[in-house]
């Protein structure tokens, strides 16, 4: 609420912590595979997620979800993409902290992988849905290209350096530009 107040924008989005249902390997902690982004407080922002997050009711319509995503994920990415293109900003308050609990049936590199990868591509087929520009789709391939290619170079010096972190983060890095890319095109 005090964030809300400071800020006076509608929309105003929290720090997500992860805590793990038992002790997590080794490997999670180093990569941070499991830790959602954090931003600055204060930080402007052309999203939000339902994790923690907190709207004036009064900017929601009646079904504000798109009902065509509920088994894929994206529809909280695509509500507020919505808002903000509507003018409604949105702002992060890293004081208003809330925590995801893991659990440990998910921490595997191949969820990880699966979940860096349906990232991208929620972010890119909500700009597709939104109606994006052209700009919008050669930045959003720019940005695809740059994950891959920082991904790939992050793999191979963790394969050669024998760091498996490292090369977790590069596959992380090259799933989320894979889905950059294939959200654009359906």
């Amino acid at each position: 609420f005090a964030a809300r107040e400071r800020f006076g924008t509608p929309i105003v989005m929290g720090k997500v912590l992860t805590e793990y249902e038992s002790p997590p390997p080794s490997w999670v902690v180093e990569c941070g595979a499991f830790q959602r982004h954090l931003y600055n407080d204060g930080d402007e922002l052309d999203f939000a997620i339902t994790a923690n997050v907190m709207v004036d009711s009064d900017i929601i319509t009646s079904r504000p979800f798109a009902e065509e995503l509920r088994f894929s994920g994206g529809s909280d990415l695509q509500l507020f993409r919505e808002l903000n293109q509507a003018g409604h900003r949105i702002r992060y308050a890293a004081q208003a902290v809330t925590y995801e609990l893991m659990p440990s049936s998910r921490l595997s590199v191949e969820w990880a992988t699966k979940r860096q990868y349906r990232r991208g591509l929620n972010r890119s087929a909500t700009l597709r849905r939104l109606g994006g520009s052209p700009q919008q789709y050669i930045k959003r391939l720019g940005a695809s290209a740059v994950a891959v290619t920082r991904g790939a170079a992050k793999w191979a010096a963790g394969t050669v350096g024998r760091n498996s972190a490292r090369r977790l983060k590069g596959r992380l890095d090259i799933a989320y530009g894979v889905g950059l890319a294939a959200g654009l095109f359906g």
